[in-house]
């Protein structure tokens, strides 16, 4: 009998479809009267298309399901209930609005993307330790939830769980549509319960839908600018690092950016037919880390940005022809 060689089963690539609920979020801004419910249904499965070009696994959390859960959290706690999701508004919850953060780069590290921690998720919001002092005057000597959409590590619960416990506010479950094992283990060594939709031991990455479309309220990664301001990093070229990000290999990145340009192209179009106005970078609620110079349209913008891709890209094809 022939020797039979196992091989490796492919690890899942989630999408976390939030987008639809990120678009609720900005409806209620006013920015919009209508879109076209067929296409943004249409968005997260196809960016789980593109993404099966280069991974065998990927699996789409439906955006139903992720509000199912978390209204369901909410719904049935009985102590007071903290948010660490965005995609939690207009629910008798607080909000922990706080997201990760990179920066220019700096004498001991120069990547343009450089990670500094998690910081407010807003440019008028307030610092983190306000935010624990108006925390503890709320509930020091309570019990409450932490709910989150996902929990990848455990570093920013924990985090939370340890700021929380030095003000004296117990944590009493911790809510997740989605946990790593890796986080579920970590969070096991405190004396808190663990409730979750979907656990999965590993993963390739999760991703939301949301950080992939460019203009998204809350999608990407924020960028503290060195005059103070923020900017956001969406997950694509030439916005963010989709390799480090989203875990695209570098043979993928530049096809993939590509792809999700274009998507993000149609969504701005889309948006301009249904509500009969155009949109600008005015209308975002943080401007781009990059963006091409003379124009202020969204959609104008992109497409420029797509042309200057395909220019590079002839290029380097002419230079790689015999």
């Amino acid at each position: 009998m022939k020797n039979t060689v196992l091989l490796p089963k492919a690890l899942p690539y989630i999408v976390f479809n939030d987008l639809p609920i990120s678009l609720k979020k900005l409806q209620k801004t006013h920015l919009f009267q209508s879109v076209d419910a067929d296409f943004i249904n249409k968005i997260g499965p196809e960016i789980q298309k593109v993404l099966s070009l280069y991974f065998k696994d990927v699996r789409l959390v439906e955006s139903a399901d992720i509000q199912f859960c978390l209204q369901s959290f909410v719904q049935q706690s009985q102590l007071p209930v903290l948010s660490m999701s965005p995609l939690l508004f207009g629910e008798s919850v607080d909000n922990i609005s706080f997201s990760r953060c990179c920066a220019p780069p700096s004498a001991e590290d120069n990547n343009i993307f450089r990670y500094i921690g998690r910081r407010p998720r807003y440019q008028d919001a307030p610092s983190y330790q306000d935010m624990l002092s108006v925390f503890k005057s709320q509930y020091a000597g309570q019990r409450v939830n932490i709910i989150d959409d996902i929990v990848f590590s455990g570093e920013s619960m924990i985090g939370i769980i340890d700021a929380f416990t030095s003000c004296g506010i117990i944590v009493d479950t911790v809510c997740a549509c989605v946990i790593l094992d890796r986080a579920y283990q970590a969070l096991s060594a405190y004396d808190i319960k663990i409730v979750y939709q979907n656990k999965y031991d590993s993963v390739t990455d999760v991703v939301c839908s949301r950080d992939f479309i460019f203009g998204i309220p809350d999608g990407g990664v924020n960028y503290l600018n060195n005059d103070g301001s923020i900017s956001f990093c969406t997950y694509i070229e030439p916005f963010g690092d989709v390799r480090k990000w989203a875990s695209i290999q570098d043979t993928h990145a530049r096809h993939f950016s590509h792809q999700m340009l274009n998507l993000s192209y149609q969504f701005w179009t889309m948006m301009e037919q249904n509500n009969n106005r155009t949109y600008s970078l005015a209308d975002l609620q943080k401007k781009p880390t990059f963006w091409p110079v003379g124009t202020d349209n969204i959609a104008n913008g992109l497409l420029s940005i797509m042309a200057e891709f395909n220019s590079m890209d002839k290029v380097l094809h002419a230079e790689e022809s015999p």
